[in-house]
């Protein structure tokens, strides 16, 4: 009687044990899975990103130059050019917004906002007329644009060209 009692018990123990086993292996599949989801997306970003790099061509920026100097002045091809950068640098953008999103970084992404003191290269990138309008006439998909908007509302197109005179200046200065 009593060895029949403690088998039970060895049984119902080996039978929780083995749940418990079971538990943890569809818990690790299905990290493996986020994890395989994961890196099937940022290749996906890769791959986009590389797509863009290469319509931007071998000198993105004298586009970029046109743009700050004499918008007006910009070709068909300027305009390829400077819309694949805009559109890399949404890119990337999207993918920090979405990597902070998903936990896989402690780096929260800028906010936009004016007084955010990490929005340095988005003010250079539409800080001139020609990707204030740009950005105004399509944006740069749904999770950027409305995060954008304070910022591109701020902006009066003649960014880059007054750092450039600053920074100039600064040059002049230290001669």
């Amino acid at each position: 009687m009593n060895l029949e009692r403690t088998s039970h018990w060895i049984t119902i123990a080996a039978n929780t044990g083995l749940l418990i086993g079971l538990a943890l292996v569809i818990f690790q599949i299905n990290q493996n899975s986020d994890l395989v989801r994961e890196q099937l997306e940022q290749s996906r970003w890769s791959d986009e990103l590389s797509m863009y790099l290469t319509l931007m061509g071998e000198n993105p920026a004298a586009a970029v130059s046109r743009a700050i100097e004499n918008p007006s002045a910009l070709s068909l091809e300027d305009s390829i050019v400077l819309d694949s950068y805009l559109i890399h640098w949404g890119h990337a953008e999207n993918r920090k917004i979405l990597t902070y999103q998903r936990g896989m970084t402690i780096y929260p992404p800028p906010t936009y906002t004016p007084d955010d003191p990490r929005i340095g290269l988005a003010r250079n990138v539409l800080g001139n007329s020609y990707f204030k309008a740009r950005f105004q006439e399509t944006g740069l998909g749904p999770l950027l644009t409305p995060r954008l908007q304070p910022l591109v509302n701020s902006l009066n197109g003649n960014e880059s060209s007054d750092l450039f005179g600053r920074v100039m200046a600064r040059i002049k200065q230290t001669q």
